[in-house]
């Protein structure tokens, strides 16, 4: 390889272009309509513009990535995480026109995506799994399914990773209503994809392996994570190691993760995920095939620059890690700053920053695309840093931590930042006895509530009266910039549900 284009946007990109620089090769990227000013463009050794800023136009397109590819000069396509990073049909793409996809085989990438055919492997390997049903046929299969099963239940989609479009329902009328909010929006994006339904583990963790293979056969795993607080079954803490995870656990898990991606052929970087009830039994969940958003953490504690792993595997190098590559050296806390509101249900933020500081030091790493005078779209993921906390031991990572999200400031949109303080900071975190099912509300921060919502809400009904009783005098146009009372009405609301 000797020039890698960079599909991707925000940290990952700006990560990918470092190791890229770093191992001396040359690099070049894409970015979208709203991203031209973006660091990521600056960074590399060549930029090209795709136009618009939807994700199915720019950096989720399988065409327009490949011809960019090309216009560039590139022999391989780096995709990170989200986009098309683990898409079986772009790495097909880039396989016929010569180009190295940086990550696992087409075939590969595809067996990961069938989640029952996983299971099925994963079972004939003796390894644990969740009870679970065939695909879904029709509204009473689903109701017969489930009631075989017994609530609650997960509706999961037979194809796909990541934590997407899944519902969990614990009576009739939910699973009823996740179905059909499915088939609606399968109907929107011309898709039919099979659902399957898959027992829900009550008070269970999370625990993920990260996992390294070449093309030679070798494969290591870099330890776990331990997820127990996420969003929509998307994470915003994570730490290594877990915090109470029982040794044999530990290895018998680590044993599985690395047995199952040799049986599928798998290389590349990817992470083997497991669910732990509360009685510590284990079960195998999804192979994600690609680099995982946390791969950061894993790589402070465990010493292994993962990404420049993933070129030299596609490069077609042997893995050259220790034996104890998987033997944690520090420990680390990772969170997630995301812009959106945690009151209204998480919902995306957006905004200009006017004001950004984040702590530097030891034991504190921040990666982040963000700069004061960015504005923060609502086209593409709401994550804009993430920062990772670590030190010898639990109770210092944790102390560090806290004082990270304290001493953060980031201003022109909204944050989940108090949300993560107040988990980070509670009684249950700190003894490391949180589940994967607890109450996010229980976590909002003070202040958001129903009755402040209504307050602004009325405020904002108050002042587009006022705008538009002041409309009716040609005075108010002249003083209305661009004499525009509807735009002027839309500033109002936007300014007003900031504090929402």
């Amino acid at each position: 390889m000797q020039k890698i284009l960079v599909a991707n946007r925000g940290e990952i990109a700006l990560s990918a272009l470092r190791c890229i620089r770093e191992m001396g090769l040359e690099s070049a990227t894409v970015y979208s309509s709203v991203d031209a000013d973006s660091l990521h463009v600056r960074y590399a050794d060549q930029a090209l513009p795709l136009a618009g800023a939807r994700t199915s136009r720019t950096y989720g397109s399988i065409q327009r990535i490949l011809e960019a590819a090309e216009a560039a000069g590139a022999d391989a396509v780096y995709c990170g995480y989200g986009f098309l990073s683990e898409s079986p049909e772009f790495a097909h793409g880039c396989r016929e026109k010569g180009i190295t996809f940086i990550g696992p085989a087409p075939e590969v990438l595809a067996s990961c995506h069938e989640k029952l055919l996983l299971l099925s492997k994963a079972a004939q390997l003796k390894i644990p799994v969740p009870e679970h049903s065939l695909p879904v046929q029709d509204e009473a299969d689903l109701v017969q399914k489930a009631q075989d099963l017994g609530y609650p239940v997960l509706l999961k989609p037979v194809t796909g990773t990541g934590g997407r479009y899944i519902f969990k329902a614990y009576r009739k009328e939910d699973l009823l209503a996740s179905y059909r909010t499915f088939l609606r929006e399968q109907a929107i994006k011309g898709l039919n994809v099979p659902f399957y339904l898959e027992r829900y583990i009550r008070r269970a963790v999370h625990i993920e392996f990260p996992v390294l293979a070449d093309q030679h056969g070798n494969a290591v795993q870099l330890g776990e994570r331990e997820c127990v607080v996420q969003r929509r079954f998307q994470k915003l803490i994570s730490e290594t190691p877990s915090a109470w995870l029982p040794t044999e656990s530990r290895d018998q898990m680590a044993a599985a993760a690395l047995s199952l991606i040799r049986s599928i052929g798998f290389t590349g970087c990817g992470a083997v995920e497991f669910m732990v009830d509360e009685k510590g039994r284990w079960y195998f969940m999804e192979i994600n095939p690609r680099l995982q958003v946390e791969y950061a953490l894993t790589e402070i504690v465990y010493g292994v620059e993962i990404i420049k792993e993933q070129l030299r595997i596609a490069a077609g190098e042997p893995l050259a890690l220790p034996a104890d590559a998987h033997r944690p050296r520090l420990h680390a806390i990772e969170c997630r700053i995301n812009a959106e509101d945690p009151g209204s249900d998480f919902q995306p933020s957006a905004g200009m920053v006017h004001e950004y500081y984040i702590p530097g030091g030891y034991g504190y790493s921040v990666l982040s695309s963000v700069q004061k005078g960015k504005r923060i779209d609502i086209y593409y993921d709401p994550m804009i840093m993430k920062v990772d906390c670590f030190a010898a031991t639990r109770a210092e990572a944790l102390a560090k931590t806290r004082f990270a999200l304290e001493a953060i400031r980031l201003k022109g949109v909204q944050t989940n930042i108090p949300f993560l303080s107040r988990v980070v900071g509670s009684e249950a975190f700190a003894a490391g006895s949180l589940k994967c099912d607890l109450k996010l509300k229980d976590f909002l921060p003070q202040g958001v509530d129903d009755r402040r919502r209504q307050e602004v809400a009325a405020l904002v009904a108050v002042l587009n009266h006022e705008l538009m009783g002041r409309f009716r005098t040609s005075a108010f146009q002249r003083t209305t910039p661009g004499g525009n009372v509807w735009g002027m009405s839309g500033r109002v609301e936007l300014i007003t549900r900031r504090h929402l």
